[in-house]
């Protein structure tokens, strides 16, 4: 997955993803590139090297998001449309207000509600829904999110209590993982510091190369 164009070196990375996962297991491999940025033209889906008369073709498939059209993501039933859904969103409605913010999260979470699904999905792809694009003022997804609980009726005091709770748990747990990140990003550019291979510090510390590749 990728949000943004960056070096544009993408497919020479998925073929470097390739040949090391194919290296390592020895087993049939698809893959699929997922692009979330704004630019309608950078659609790589091939890598190609040639030096003295050999020649290298590596093809993958490619998922533009931005080129999906609207109107057959909210008709179709599968779960993960409601994700490319708010993908796509968030990549049309750049620099719109919270307030706008807001509807387009409910409306997100109404096309979540029509599909059928098994509540862990549902619950993750509310917090993508809910979380992927961040107001700019934090009180508003306060409000958004009670907005959403008085939609599921949920406004006794025992159901107010256990969402409040749960709340609490849900922030700690998202404190603690961003503690165990930056040790982690603490750690990488250090190794990196040392001449440690960037692909090595990823793999040992479970960061994606990329991140790794930012660190200066």
């Amino acid at each position: 997955m990728q949000s943004k164009r960056g070096k544009g070196d993408l497919a020479n990375r998925m073929f470097e993803y390739f040949y090391k996962i194919y290296d390592k297991y020895k087993v049939p491999i698809t893959a699929i590139a997922i692009l979330a940025d704004g630019n309608k033209r950078y659609h790589p889906c091939v890598y190609k090297q040639e030096f003295m008369g050999t020649r290298l073709t590596y093809e993958f498939n490619c998922y533009k998001i931005l080129n999906q059209d609207e109107h057959f993501l909210r008709n179709n039933l599968n779960p993960f449309a409601v994700v490319v859904l708010t993908s796509l969103m968030a990549i049309k409605h750049k620099d719109i207000s919270d307030e706008e913010l807001k509807g387009i999260k409910h409306d997100l979470y109404d096309e979540m509600m029509k599909r059928k699904m098994e509540k862990p999905v549902r619950q993750g792809i509310y917090d993508f829904l809910a979380y992927y694009v961040s107001f700019e003022n934090p009180q508003i997804l306060r409000i958004f999110e009670q907005e959403v609980e008085n939609k599921l009726g949920r406004n006794t005091t025992m159901g107010t209590r256990e969402y409040l709770l749960e709340k609490a748990r849900k922030e700690e747990r998202t404190k603690i993982e961003a503690e165990i990140l930056m040790e982690k990003l603490k750690s990488a550019l250090e190794f990196k510091k040392m001449g440690v291979p960037v692909a090595d510090i990823a793999k040992g510390l479970e960061l994606p190369v990329e991140e790794v590749e930012k660190l200066k």
